[in-house]
């Protein structure tokens, strides 16, 4: 080989390096935009899943926080250490005790006052407080009403009953004087809320505080010597009945 003809082949070679040093190859430099593209989307998957989290962590404690807020019990316009609460017939919890498992006839006021005592956990547990576990029965009377119709001032006697073994068993029982907000009237009548006095040396002052003078002084000389319907009588038969059909 003439040295113009080798001369030349390494210009050619040289010049073959040189350009293969300056273009860079275009599959390792979509291999690595690819490799950049995948991590990036990786990451946002990894940002966009700790959003969800943080964000689902937000709704639970807003959740839990609302179900902690809110509860304290509405009085009407009395002390807060009597005992009260508000609630409608539709809306009233389970009771603790066994709630009837056949449709109650409301034909009057009376009749939904009467389902909301035997009903509303909160009046149940509060003031019945079962000790057997069984249905809670209640007879009430009014002794007077507000002008508007919208307080009533009621005596209640109420009364456990569950099955003693194929028997029917007394449990608790308690009866005193009740100041019920209704609203709406007859059948279509709705318990909104309930005052009870408080037991013990308190039990006077509660109740003047609660009824009109008129009717706490009839509360206050009664003894409790006041005729409910249904009587306790027709009670224990109702509760018989219920036995008999499995109901308790």
């Amino acid at each position: 080989m003439s040295d113009g003809v080798e001369q030349q082949a390494r210009e050619l070679l040289r010049a073959a390096a040189l350009e293969a040093r300056l273009i860079p190859d275009p599959y390792g430099r979509l291999m690595r935009r690819a490799r950049r593209q995948q991590r990036a989307r990786v990451a946002g998957v990894s940002i966009l899943a700790l959003a969800g989290v943080a964000l689902t962590a937000l709704v639970q404690t807003e959740i839990t926080k609302s179900s902690h807020q809110g509860n304290g019990t509405p009085t009407i316009g009395l002390p807060k250490q009597l005992i009260s609460a508000t609630a409608s017939v539709g809306s009233s919890s389970p009771s603790p005790s066994r709630v009837p498992q056949t449709t109650p006839t409301i034909l009057t006021r009376d009749d939904v006052v009467r389902h909301f005592l035997q009903s509303n956990s909160r009046f149940i547990q509060n003031v019945v407080i079962p000790s057997f576990g069984g249905r809670v029965y209640c007879g009430i009377a009014t002794l007077a009403q507000s002008s508007d119709g919208t307080k009533l001032y009621d005596w209640f006697y109420c009364q456990e009953f569950y099955d003693a073994s194929g028997t029917l068993g007394r449990g608790s029982a308690v009866s005193g004087p009740i100041l019920l907000r209704i609203e709406g009237s007859g059948a279509q009548s709705k318990v909104v809320a309930w005052q009870v006095p408080r037991n013990g040396s308190q039990y006077e002052h509660d109740v003047r505080l609660l009824f009109p003078p008129d009717v706490a002084e009839k509360i206050l000389t009664t003894n409790g010597a006041v005729e409910v319907t249904p009587s306790e009588a027709q009670l224990v038969a109702e509760a018989r009945t219920d036995l008999a059909r499995g109901l308790l």
